[in-house]
């Protein structure tokens, strides 16, 4: 497992292989059994992406397949069991129930198989289950670790968060979206009335890409203790397959998706398709969105309706839309239920993954989206939204000019305190 070909000259940051971290390995050397050419050709373990590096850059040869709804967990629980050498998993919001267990008691098979799973949850989004999450994972080939604990320090340190979701099989499979592990997300499971299940989307992605999801895991994980120690994934190209990277961001000090974002909506021709349940972001977006309107672009925002697990943040979002909808921008909210996931299209370009519309995403989060760029690709995401449209409601004016006194007094309340936290974290 340790042991394959290497090649040097590929701009993504891998360390030297890590003696320490491999005792058998290091008796092999020392007792001769393995030859100088053998160790030219070592495979060196996944190295964490520093602070300042430049963006990953797009790679081709990926296949990517479109994931809504449960499907998303029918094909994690499928990764896991089929898993033979290697598991990274990181997510955020976790809640004790029946997609909880399932998908810890499928960690914990692999690591009894022999297989090496790493996990990352966030120490907030899982505060209810992090006892069951160590139990389930103490175990060997197992390890788990949580970001950024509660401590005494300022405040903006603790609000930091890893928002992001993704599964790493083998190095050569990647499953990321909106999902976390709550039985939210399943349509039989409504955990209060009226709530109705959490939709969702995303993508299960094959190919070269992958080394960047390992990369960028290496990295979170380097940040909760002891440098990443697994072997470098090396996965090969597919001859048919789609042109893609991955996009990170890292709270402020790290904006690289938001960066591409925003030059995709400023660069757009034909559509620009947000799908995302939180809309309270910056005004350089919104501003981009609203001149892309004008110049004749077609500008859509599909949000949550009635059913949101913040219903603050819909009103905040709704003091943006009048000026949306002058400006030409098609709003819709999505009736049926919560819809959680977090899509953007831009002509032939897809973004999907962890990353919402807001400032709290903006600036204190960690997030990763896959990007694909490819026509056939972004037609069948866009008939996917179409259908989600079929259950929404189009805004034509602004929705709190009809809405009762106290309604907008409360808007206008919550964009205060909006500004006011804008300008904290920009401080």
């Amino acid at each position: 497992m340790v042991w394959a070909a290497a090649d040097d000259g590929e701009a993504l940051r891998v360390a030297r292989i890590r003696w320490q971290r491999f005792p058998q390995a290091r008796e092999l050397v020392c007792s001769g059994a393995l030859s100088q050419a053998a160790l030219s050709n070592a495979r060196p373990c996944i190295q964490a992406v520093g602070g300042g590096v430049k963006p990953f850059p797009v790679v081709h040869g990926n296949r990517v397949q479109w994931l809504e709804g449960e499907a998303y967990y029918e094909a994690l629980l499928h990764a896991l069991d089929n898993a033979v050498e290697s598991v990274l998993f990181e997510t955020y919001y976790c809640r004790d129930g029946q997609v909880f267990r399932k998908v810890m008691k499928a960690l914990a098979r692999a690591a009894d198989r022999g297989v090496q799973v790493r996990v990352v949850l966030d120490s907030l989004g899982s505060a209810g289950v992090r006892a069951w999450a160590t139990r389930y994972l103490t175990r060997p080939n197992a390890q788990i670790r949580f970001f950024n604990p509660p401590q005494l320090r300022p405040l903006h340190r603790n609000l930091r968060r890893d928002h992001r979701k993704l599964c790493v099989v083998d190095g050569r499979l990647v499953l990321t979206g909106g999902w976390g592990l709550a039985d939210t997300w399943m349509p039989e499971r409504r955990p209060r009335v009226g709530a109705g299940y959490w939709l969702d989307a995303g993508v299960k992605v094959e190919g070269p890409v992958i080394r960047q999801w390992s990369v960028m895991f290496a990295e979170t994980w380097q940040h909760c203790g002891a440098p990443l120690d697994l072997v470098d994934p090396r996965p090969d190209a597919f001859e048919e397959g789609l042109p893609g990277r991955v996009a990170c961001s890292r709270g402020r000090a790290g904006q690289e998706l938001f960066r591409s974002l925003l030059a995709r909506l400023k660069k757009a021709e034909s559509r620009i398709w947000i799908v995302t349940p939180y809309f309270v972001t910056s005004k350089r977006l919104r501003r981009a969105l609203k001149r892309a309107a004008r110049r004749g672009v077609d500008v859509c925002v599909l949000v949550p309706g009635p059913y949101t697990d913040h219903p603050a943040v819909r009103l905040a979002s709704w003091r943006h839309m009048r000026r949306l909808i002058q400006s030409g921008v098609r709003v819709y909210e999505y009736m049926p239920s919560f819809i959680h996931a977090k899509v953007v299209l831009v002509d032939d370009w897809v973004s999907v993954g962890s990353c919402n519309l807001d400032h709290w995403t903006q600036f204190l989060a960690l997030e990763a989206n896959q990007e694909v760029m490819d026509g056939a690709f972004a037609d069948e995401v866009a008939s996917r939204i179409c259908q989600w449209l079929v259950n929404a409601r189009r805004l034509n004016q602004d929705p709190l000019a009809h809405a009762p006194l106290s309604v907008r007094l409360l808007a206008r309340f919550i964009g205060w305190c909006e500004r006011v936290l804008y300008q904290f974290w920009l401080a």
